[in-house]
This record gives structure tokens, sequence and C-alpha cells, in this order.
């Protein structure tokens, strides 16, 4: 397991260790998952956004790491 699945542990379960993939279609249909996977899902989110955020204020060009769903 991963450092980032055990932080999202229950994100993690249900999207394979955190496959994009899977974790684009637990954020579509949200709403069927318990409240820990929307929790993880909520921080693993608001984690990737800050990651890039940060990638793209490192890079001169602005041609940092970005994440999409």
């Amino acid at each position: 397991m991963s450092n980032y699945a055990e932080q999202w542990p229950h994100l993690a379960r249900v999207t394979n260790d955190l496959e994009p993939r899977l974790v684009s279609q637990v954020g579509g249909a949200l709403e069927t998952y318990n409240i820990d996977v929307r929790i993880d899902y909520e921080e693993y989110v608001r984690f990737i956004q800050e990651y890039s955020d940060w990638s793209d204020a490192a890079t001169p060009t602005g041609t940092g790491f970005e994440y999409r769903w």
C-alpha cells in the first residue's frame, strides 16, 4: 500500500489503491459511498489541487503537474 493509500485508506480500498480512473468514478457518484469514503475523497482532491497549485507556481512557465479527472 502506498503512503497515499495509507493517508486515504477508505478511498484507496474502493479505487484499487487510488487508481485515477476509479477515483474519478467515485467522484462522479460520491453520494453512493459511505461518509468515510466521501471524507477521504474530499481530502484527496484538496491535496491534489494544492499540489497542482504548488507545482504550477514552482515552474517558471507554469507547466507543472496537473491532475485531470
